[in-house]
């Protein structure tokens, strides 16, 4: 009788073990403020940013710095090309804006994005909390003006929840500028993340103006981006329907 009870108190105690460890892991951190961050104005950031004069940017501009700052992973990735993005409306869209995409292509470049600061992240300068900015390609060896670019970025937000373990990759949990530059570039990737249409960019896009007449002189394919960055798969070459579209290239 007596070990009947131990048992069943044995049984309890790992049920209750179990139910708390699979509560920890359904446990989101919440990084709508993000802290240890030094900027011009102190050392946190939330996600609508600030102005140049530390104030609380205006509706548009915070709405578009929240975009960028997401950091919930979707229930889901849909599946898009680099061509279903260049293909997309040349124009801010929610419901675009709202879709949680992965897509294939080949990094062609790879830098700390805005060296003087950002709007988005409250004016960081220091090199190690920059934005990752990826310029993705599908073919690799394309010289075009920046017709086939398609614009993707880490933030500060995506390394925090890699460092954690809480975001779908198989290069680590380094998300880094560094290290993602040595172990991505020149490779074929998959990448998960949430589509942003990048209003400060519109008139340097193919898309929005074909003639590149207008604003500053054109070097990406669209405006939208892949923005924040949540998953990172690193393939071994370009998927078939790719290298057959680069094969059937080089035969013409």
């Amino acid at each position: 009788m007596i070990k009947v009870i131990l048992l069943c108190m044995i049984g309890t105690l790992i049920s209750a073990i179990g139910l708390s460890i699979v509560t920890q892991r359904r446990a989101w951190p919440d990084l709508s403020v993000i802290g240890n961050y030094p900027n011009k104005f102190g050392n946190q950031c939330t996600m609508e940013g600030l102005t140049k004069d530390g104030n609380i940017p205006p509706f548009d501009k915070a709405r578009s710095n929240s975009l960028k700052n997401r950091f919930k992973l979707p229930a889901s990735f849909t599946p898009i090309s680099l061509t279903g993005i260049a293909a997309l409306p040349s124009k801010d869209d929610a419901a675009i804006s709202a879709r949680a995409v992965s897509v294939v292509g080949y990094v062609q470049d790879l830098f700390p994005a805005a060296s003087k600061g950002e709007s988005c992240n409250c004016y960081a300068t220091k090199k190690a909390l920059l934005d990752a900015h990826l310029d993705v390609v599908l073919i690799p060896d394309q010289q075009d003006s920046g017709k086939g670019k398609v614009v993707m970025e880490v933030t500060e937000r995506s390394r925090r929840l890699a460092l954690q373990g809480l975001l779908p990759s198989n290069i680590g949990k380094d998300w880094s500028s560094a290290t993602l530059r040595s172990r991505l570039l020149g490779r074929w990737v998959r990448f998960s993340g949430w589509l942003f249409f990048d209003p400060d960019h519109a008139t340097g896009a193919w898309s929005a103006d074909p003639r590149d007449r207008d604003g500053e002189k054109n070097w990406r394919a669209t405006a939208w981006e892949v923005h924040p960055i949540m998953g990172i798969e690193v393939l071994s070459g370009p998927p078939p329907e790719i290298r057959r579209m680069m094969r059937n290239r080089r035969i013409r």
